[in-house]
């Protein structure tokens, strides 16, 4: 029972021995309690994604290339910068309803608080300044991408259709160049 005793840290008479159980305590990391990598700051290019903006990032030359190679077709070409223009404008409503939706919260609780804290106010109606100036964006943004007249070659939306009818292009030459090849060689006739 004694060599019990030893391999824990305790001595014969029952008291422990402090100096062997620290010996024999492993050392704790300070890594695993503490976190010293800095906070990641949210920059405004990272508050502005949303739904409408991750859709205009798409990569609509290569969908462009690839409408152009199989069906080199310009009336195809038409219908899909509408389908994109349309799909913008809905990807828009759906953002401003969002913004509307958060704006209501914000005016809801201005309203709460009352006068408890003026603080807090000034942030919620600096917000709501904020957000009210994103929602008169969007529709303007909205309005561009549904309009086909005269504000048609205006807005964001107009960049991904540029860069459709870019890809658009390139697609309808490589398809005229493989058949000029194929036609010359007379292997496809």
């Amino acid at each position: 029972m004694k060599n019990f005793f030893k391999n824990f840290g305790f001595s014969g008479n029952g008291h422990s021995d402090s100096a062997s159980v620290v010996e024999s305590m492993p050392s704790i990391s300070k890594e695993i309690f503490v976190d010293d990598t800095p906070p990641k700051v949210n920059t405004e290019k990272d508050l502005n994604k949303n739904e409408f903006m991750i859709y205009l990032q798409s990569n609509f030359s290569s969908l462009g290339f690839s409408d152009g190679y199989h069906n080199p077709d310009d009336q195809y070409r038409i219908a899909v910068e509408s389908m994109i223009r349309n799909e913008a404008a809905l990807k828009a409503e759906a953002v401003i309803q969002e913004k509307k939706d958060q704006l209501l919260r914000l005016r809801t609780f201005i309203i709460n608080i009352g006068k408890s804290s003026p603080e807090d106010k000034e942030i919620a109606e600096a917000n709501i300044r904020c957000l009210e100036e994103a929602i008169k964006e969007l529709m303007i943004e909205k309005e561009y991408a549904v309009n086909s007249g005269q504000s048609a070659e205006q807005g964001i939306v107009m960049k991904a259709i540029s860069n459709y009818r870019a890809g658009f292009k390139k697609g309808v030459s490589a398809y005229a160049n493989e058949k000029l090849f194929a036609k010359s060689t007379n292997m496809f006739n």
